[in-house]
């Protein structure tokens, strides 16, 4: 288990979330952290690196390896739908981290993703083996198939926040499990219908 992260960490979490990590000065993280603006420069060198730092410390990487090795089903279509559910329930439990990760991939090229991601490949494999165990998908490659189930997980969550006011509103109209089992249904069947394949 990982050990707890320092107080100027959790200071500069607190602060990233309240602020906004464009707005968050490293005044507000000192401030926040009871310590002078000297000491976060002599450990981290500019903003983005302490970024990669508050990321590393909140990484959700247990909780998604936990949500993938408890997914249950037998059917392709079971373990789709219900790691789906799992994995979407950790991201929103870790929603300030995911936020600040797509800050991370424009101010360092990705690094807390790929750095969360790399030991879960294992974890991962294992799951798209069971998944392809099934004998119920297409001759699909493993990264592919991967890839293409982790965007959608990434597209989900994405268009929840992107969209324009009054389409939040109308998607809070259906449940959450509708809308997932929807972009479910469209990864396992696709757009396309039966005689028009």
């Amino acid at each position: 288990m990982a050990s707890a992260p320092s107080p100027l960490i959790v200071a500069a979490f607190e602060v990233f979330k309240r602020e906004g990590y464009a707005n968050t000065t490293l005044a507000q993280i000192a401030k926040q952290a009871g310590c002078a603006e000297a000491e976060i420069v002599a450990t981290y060198r500019d903003m983005p690196q302490l970024l990669g730092a508050v990321l590393k410390a909140y990484s959700p990487q247990d909780a998604m390896r936990a949500a993938l090795l408890a997914v249950e089903g037998e059917s392709a279509e079971e373990l789709v739908r219900n790691s789906t559910h799992r994995l979407v329930g950790v991201i929103q439990q870790h929603a300030a981290f995911f936020e600040l990760a797509t800050v991370d991939m424009q101010m360092n090229g990705g690094n807390a993703l790929t750095a969360m991601m790399t030991p879960l490949l294992p974890t991962v494999l294992q799951f798209t083996e069971r998944l392809t165990s099934t004998k119920q998908l297409r001759p699909v490659p493993t990264p592919l198939l991967a890839r293409t189930f982790l965007s959608m997980l990434i597209g989900y969550i994405v268009s929840e926040r992107a969209m324009p006011s009054a389409m939040q509103m109308m998607m809070r109209i259906f449940p959450q499990k509708a809308w997932l089992d929807g972009m479910v249904d469209l990864l396992l069947y696709g757009v396309l219908e039966d005689d028009q394949r």
